[in-house]
């Protein structure tokens, strides 16, 4: 009896627990494609092309992207291709993100308000995965605009040692 109450008491912990925890996540709200109050992640340019660099060149673009919509664009995700391409979130006030990578899952998000706008900053550092020729990379954000889930970045680059 009395095992059979600590188990039940373990349990209801448990679930608890469990039930808080998904409570805490980072969710952001779903809209529909035909909803006007929206979400509208615009962006004007979304290639660059570096031209011929040295492999101990680093290289920076930067990138705009405004939400044109009627509710906050969420950003909650940026990876990249390589880890030789990296980026940062700059926000209106000049505040930073965490630097994003390939493998960087992240619990970082950024809420931007209609008519507001971030900064992409993106960097190509070939030294870290030294290759020559053509060199293709992408820098993917992940929104909250049902329309663009997904914003790709290109970089590219013919790089020689």
């Amino acid at each position: 009896m009395k095992s059979f109450v600590i188990i039940t008491i373990l349990s209801s912990i448990a679930i608890l627990a469990f039930a808080v925890m998904l409570s805490f996540q980072n969710t952001a709200p779903s809209y529909s494609e035909n909803d006007s109050n929206r979400p509208n992640a615009e962006i004007l340019e979304n290639k660059y092309d570096f031209g011929k660099i040295t492999v101990k060149d680093v290289k920076e673009k930067d990138f705009l992207i405004k939400n044109i919509g009627k509710s906050d664009l969420i950003i909650n995700k940026v990876v990249t291709s390589c880890d030789c391409a990296y980026a940062y979130i700059i926000d209106a006030q000049g505040e930073k993100s965490p630097r994003f990578s390939m493998g960087s899952p992240s619990k970082w998000q950024i809420n931007i308000s209609p008519n507001e706008s971030v900064t992409l900053k993106t960097i190509y550092e070939p030294a870290i995965m030294p290759v020559s020729g053509l060199v293709n990379r992408t820098i993917t954000v992940s929104t909250n605009d049902p329309l663009q889930p997904k914003l790709d970045f290109q970089l590219t680059a013919e790089v020689s040692k």
